[in-house]
């Protein structure tokens, strides 16, 4: 915002001539002053200014004077600003501003290590514990001096403020420059654009003043709030670290609003002795009152009266509501009907997980905490997962108002849910995400790539009596290609298993995609696509691995593709007798009988030789079509060879040789190579008749 930035000469009482140089950017606060603040470490100096002398602290001493102008002062004395507490001073606007005048035990300096800057101002801060948190503390609940606020709760000064009534707090600005230069005070003036909290809806600048309001004592409860947070599970990890923060600096909790619409504070006070009573529940005012309210919200609850106990007076309600953080708060149990009904609760409670984005550290995760500390002395909840914000393309926050917000409808209409599901979930989840259509739309070409899977599998096992038993009895008889993807089906589980416990979900739904793409459309389908069409004895093994595996992974492919898992579970592997959904499956069980880490690193190794000779082929210009002769893996590595010779059929399909040989030297002859960590990859130079029979 662009704001007023002015220099104010305080004259010290008891020393003519000598004033306190304070700055401040709401001059409209300056009605509210009741102290100023230094820095009891740093050096301050008298300056001689003209024919006056202006105190300022000596780090600020040059930035000021050049602002101001002065091209001639000199410095009459240096000294700890600690010299200075207790000084007292003239307010300049004191006689035509009651509260000022008014005033007892203020304008007085103080001093403040804490909100005392070397970096701006003049080391001299104006404080108006009325209008700002800092100066609040440090003024009133520090030093016991009063608060002062002549404005109103439409923003405006009261009578309290003399010549300012009426006026809309920021809009007096100018007429309070006018009269601090009228009566000699004004050291200098401009504007400055800084940051200054604003309304998140309207953006219209926030007026700060201090009001009544009711408060829940917690900051005696800030070591046990802690040491619950402390035994939540936290994922990522520095959310604890940037939570514990927050609790170290936990204040009293003010409970109450001023609005209309929320939930009623339920606290009644007597009109004529000042009783206070706070209402437990609805059965307990009609007890009181001798009836109910037709609704438990304004302005109906507002009829209810009763009897004051101490005096017979008549006990009617505060006007406030309660922070909608107690509503998030008590959600946990309120949710159950607790506490009439405390049986799901107490089955259920504290729960098991809970997420939020990374606003939410002083938000729900701190008012549910809160809550459950105050009520049941333990966190509400066991582990918590904190995620990030969706971001346009540029990085920048999502705002109707800014025109970049992507509607969900239209979303869902464009690439449907289980792309924008996966597009999500595949992201690291505390990290802002960045939203790309074109993002978007490579992930309906990847779901399309697992539902060509299932489409290409349906039309070849259709006529096909299939078990999943076979897999169990013909387990160790199976080629190497088949115990692989098993292998990498069950190692797939348990990554998704661990990765889900871990509250890494990203982790898994890229481990489940990854499975989908490059091992069963990249690699086995490849493999086997030849025995699936032809049929026979050998087709119908392949069948049988191929419809054990996608069953195996179907309700894993359901946590994270919920629509297409439920359209391939009802059109191609519902079995008589199961359940109706996808989603009532159980998760599949450990499978360590199908794991071989071993083979699965073989299959590493025949990927680096797969890509080696795709790059030999287009070092010579061979296209992947073109039939070739003979691959060479030439290695002396144990692995290496062993993974040649148990996926030959692999390497022979993917580079399209007729054969593949391993050995210790380079072959003789017109060969195009590159090199693997490994090895190294032969391929014939240049296509013969040999290679074309």
């Amino acid at each position: 915002l662009r704001d007023p930035s002015i220099f104010v000469k305080f004259p010290l009482k008891d020393k003519p001539g000598e004033s306190l140089l304070i700055w401040t950017t709401t001059p409209w606060t300056l009605p509210a002053n009741v102290a100023v603040m230094v820095h009891p470490d740093e050096t301050y100096v008298r300056v001689r200014v003209g024919g006056e002398v202006l105190i300022l602290m000596e780090a600020r001493l040059e930035a000021v004077a050049s602002e101001l102008g002065w091209e001639n002062y000199e410095v009459i004395e240096r000294f700890p600003g600690s010299e200075l507490e207790g000084l007292s001073y003239e307010h300049p606007l004191r006689e035509m501003v009651p509260a000022l005048k008014n005033l007892e035990r203020g304008h007085v300096v103080i001093l403040s290590s804490k909100y005392v800057s070397t970096e701006e101002g003049t080391g001299c801060v104006h404080a108006a514990p009325g209008h700002g948190q800092e100066d609040y503390e440090e003024v009133h609940l520090n030093r016991g001096l009063p608060i002062l606020s002549p404005v109103d709760d439409s923003g405006r000064f009261t009578e309290e403020a003399g010549p300012y009534a009426g006026i809309p707090v920021r809009d007096a600005n100018p007429k309070i420059i006018e009269d601090l230069e009228e009566f000699g005070a004004l050291a200098g003036a401009g504007y400055i654009v800084h940051r200054y909290p604003v309304c998140w809806r309207c953006k219209t600048p926030l007026i700060i003043r201090a009001t009544e309001q009711w408060f829940v004592h917690l900051s005696d409860l800030k070591d046990r709030l802690i040491e619950e947070m402390e035994k939540v599970r936290w994922s990522p990890g520095w959310a604890r670290d940037r939570f514990r923060n927050w609790l170290e600096e936990l204040r009293d909790w003010v409970i109450s609003r001023q609005r209309f619409w929320g939930t009623p504070l339920p606290i009644w006070q007597c009109e004529s002795c000042g009783h206070t009573v706070v209402v437990g529940s609805a059965d307990e005012l009609g007890e009181l009152a001798g009836r109910r309210p037709a609704e438990l919200h304004r302005p109906w609850v507002d009829e209810i009266t009763f009897s004051c106990p101490k005096c017979g007076g008549t006990m009617r309600r505060v006007p406030d509501i309660v922070d909608v953080w107690y509503d998030s708060g008590v959600s946990f149990f309120a949710s159950l009907g607790y506490p009439k009904n405390p049986e799901e609760f107490e089955r259920l409670f504290p729960v098991d997980f809970i997420t939020e984005g990374h606003d939410q550290t002083r938000g729900w995760f701190f008012s549910l905490l809160r809550l459950g500390v105050l009520l049941f002395g333990r966190a509400p909840y066991r582990s918590v997962l904190m995620h990030g914000f969706m971001l346009d393309e540029k990085g920048q926050e999502m705002h109707k108002s800014l025109g970049n917000f992507e509607p969900p409808d239209k979303i869902v209409a464009e690439v449907g849910r289980d792309a924008f599901r996966l597009f999500v979930m595949t992201r690291t989840q505390w990290s802002d995400i960045k939203f790309v259509w074109k993002d978007l739309r490579n992930m309906v070409r990847t779901l399309n790539t697992i539902w060509n899977i299932h489409t290409f599998a349906s039309t070849y096992m259709a006529d096909m009596e299939l078990d999943e038993g076979y897999v169990r009895a013909h387990l160790s008889d199976l080629p190497a290609v088949d115990r692989w993807i098993l292998s990498r089906a069950a190692s797939v589980r348990d990554t998704v298993s661990r990765a889900m416990d871990s509250l890494s979900p990203h982790e898994a739904a890229s481990a489940v995609l990854e499975f989908y793409v490059e091992d069963l459309s990249h690699l086995y389908l490849h493999a086997v696509r030849a025995a699936l069409r032809g049929g026979g004895e050998e087709g119908r093994a392949k069948a049988n691995v191929l419809f054990t595996v996608l069953r195996y992974m179907l309700p894993i492919l359901g946590l994270f593709a919920p629509f297409i898992a439920e359209e391939i579970y009802q059109k191609s592997l519902k079995q008589d007798g199961e359940p109706v959904s996808v989603n009532m499956l159980p998760f599949p069980t450990e499978r360590s009988d199908w794991k071989d880490l071993e083979l699965e690193s073989e299959m590493e190794t025949v990927r680096a030789i797969i890509k080696a000779g795709l790059q030999a082929r287009a070092n010579a210009k061979l296209k992947r079509r073109a039939p070739l002769r003979e691959l060479v893996v030439v290695t002396t590595d144990g692995e290496v060879q062993r993974a040649a010779r148990d996926f030959a059929d692999v390497l022979q399909m993917e580079l399209n040789v007729k054969g593949v040989r391993v050995a210790a030297e380079p072959p003789e002859g017109e060969w195009t190579s590159v090199e693997f960590e490994g090895g190294r990859v032969y391929l014939p130079a240049k296509l013969t008749e040999e290679d074309m029979l």
